[in-house]
């Protein structure tokens, strides 16, 4: 979790390329300024509606996003394990996420053995 830019450098020290960003964040926090810095490990921004008065409004982060020349989509709330992402902003887009979050149940391996079992 980080939702201010010296915690944005500290994580873009520590990630790898091709990240992608589930985020969103409030209206009072530099925004463009952390999404600039994380700009050249993401490989896309998926917004999560996040639940407080004081979020950024949708329409200027995407103008945000548009402007930095960031990918971006809504977040479905669905992970793919052959994909890396990052969970970025304050505790109320962590709390967003833990709340809708859908791992993709059929690219798990949920049995490790190879005999023939029948979910």
């Amino acid at each position: 979790m980080g939702h201010n830019v010296l915690s944005a450098k500290a994580v873009f020290e520590a990630i790898d390329s091709g990240v992608i960003l589930i985020y969103n964040t409030l209206s009072d926090k530099d925004y463009r300024t952390i999404l600039s810095i994380l700009k050249p490990k993401i490989y896309r921004v998926e917004i999560i509606e996040i639940n407080s008065d004081r979020a950024v409004e949708p329409n200027r982060l995407e103008a945000t996003l548009k402007e930095l020349k960031i990918a971006f989509r809504k977040f479905n709330g669905t992970l793919n394990k052959s994909n890396k992402y990052l969970v970025f902003g304050s505790f109320y887009t962590v709390e967003a996420f833990l709340g809708v979050v859908v791992v993709v149940i059929s690219e798990l391996n949920l049995f490790s053995n190879t005999s023939s079992q029948k979910v």
